[in-house]
């Protein structure tokens, strides 16, 4: 019996350690939000006022990203989310960024903004989810997270970490289908 028990326990862990390194090389493979409908959560604007996200995307494809001014392959990403800003904003196509910069008010917040924007530019709109409700709603545990939201709300597509080059084709390769549709 001790053979077969051996045998098992290998079994379930060389099985674990598989599911472990897919995850690992296609961290996009599995996420709970991609094929639902972005939650209905108001986000602050950088004047104070609120707005919904149901508000964000009306006839428009959205990258989301969540970022803080704090994490440095974010800040590596920034140029890289103005170049795809640069080639659709013109079409029915907006970037949403979501700082999670800790800050105890707007004022604050706005500072972190613009100290930032004083080192790397920002080209598109940034949003505060004060109190994570978004970022919560979503699962988002780490930054950077990016989200592609067609016209209808609906998640189509998630990437955790840092975009490079090669992810930004492929983001561009969908983002020009979904505005097709």
């Amino acid at each position: 019996m001790k053979p077969l028990y051996k045998q098992i326990l290998l079994f379930i862990v060389i099985l674990i350690g598989a599911f472990s390194f897919y995850i690992g090389l296609y961290p996009n493979a599995i996420s709970p939000a991609v094929g639902k409908t972005l939650p209905t959560i108001e986000l602050q604007s950088t004047q104070g006022g609120m707005v919904s996200t149901d508000n964000l995307y009306k006839n428009q494809v959205i990258l989301l990203n969540f970022w803080a001014t704090w994490c440095p392959p974010c800040r590596d990403e920034i140029p890289l989310l103005n170049k795809i800003h640069a080639k659709f904003y013109h079409d029915s196509f907006q970037i949403v960024a979501v700082m999670e910069d800790e800050a105890s008010d707007l004022k604050d917040r706005n500072q972190i903004l613009q100290n930032f924007n004083k080192k790397i530019p920002i080209q598109f709109s940034v949003f505060f989810d004060p109190n994570t409700k978004l970022a919560d709603a979503l699962n988002t545990f780490k930054l950077p997270e990016t989200y592609l939201i067609d016209q209808k709300g609906k998640i189509v597509y998630k990437h955790d970490g840092p975009l490079n080059p090669w992810d930004v084709k492929k983001l561009e390769e969908k983002i020009r289908e979904m505005l097709k549709n």
